[in-house]
């Protein structure tokens, strides 16, 4: 057990260099880029869009650290695919850095890091089922690292549960699946408005989205109310492009 909480402890150290790393190489390389600052003049239109695009992708990346390091105090890495899953989405957030000036890969980006959260999460569960449980259910289930799973119809129960409104699992799992959803909303949106799909509009609705997961995340909303944010907040976004590109339309 202490070889294991040794591994955890320095897979954890060596996410948080790599991450460092990527946030410093993918900030200092796409603001050196831009031309307003090279040329110490005024921004263009192009380079404010550019600028939302990159504090969106610095909001992404603060937020799901300050996440990250909570999780895994309570979650050790102690096994090979989160740490994997970890370092791919350290790569993935410098990408969402360095492609700030892209109009269209930002929100596919931030799909793939909710899939990842996703997909972290239901590992997470297998190997420390018991984090996930509520005091009140009097779960006794085995904490040995890699020596234990718990099967995946238990997985589903964690989601399950929550999402009724059943007290005996803790929502955080079903938090991050449900905001994923929103993403992959705003992603099929912008495929019926593609003219518009890089604009300003979207990222704003991207940071909102990002707020709004993380605040889920520390309050904990109820389905209900989560799932009206949720829709509410996309249906705001599809009338604002639709009216934008009626406007278009007509000038």
């Amino acid at each position: 057990m202490m070889m294991s909480t040794g591994k955890a402890e320095i897979r954890a150290d060596f996410i948080k260099r790599l991450f460092a790393v990527a946030v410093s190489v993918g900030f200092a390389s796409t603001v050196s880029k831009m031309e307003w600052i090279t040329e110490q003049s005024l921004p263009t239109t192009e380079e404010i869009n550019e600028l939302i695009v990159l504090s969106m992708a610095l909001m992404a990346t603060f937020l799901s650290w300050d996440g990250y390091l909570a999780s895994i105090n309570r979650k050790p890495l102690n096994d090979t695919p989160r740490f994997w899953i970890d370092i791919v989405l350290v790569f993935v957030y410098m990408l969402l850095l360095l492609t700030a000036s892209s109009n269209w890969l930002w929100l596919p980006l931030l799909c793939l890091v909710f899939t990842l959260y996703v997909i972290w999460d239901v590992l997470s569960i297998r190997l420390h089922y018991s984090k996930f449980v509520s005091e009140e259910t009097g779960a006794t289930v085995p904490e040995n690292g890699a020596e234990f799973r718990v099967r995946l119809p238990t997985v589903g129960k964690v989601y399950l549960y929550p999402f009724i409104g059943r007290k005996e699992y803790k929502a955080g799992p079903l938090i991050s699946l449900m905001w994923a959803g929103y993403f992959f909303g705003m992603l099929y949106i912008s495929a019926h408005f593609p003219s518009l799909s890089g604009n300003s509009w979207m990222c704003f609705f991207a940071m909102a989205g990002l707020m709004l997961y993380r605040d889920d995340k520390h309050h904990c909303y109820s389905t209900l109310k989560r799932l009206s944010v949720i829709f509410f907040v996309l249906a705001v976004l599809s009338t604002i492009l639709y009216i934008n590109q009626v406007n278009q339309t007509f000038i």
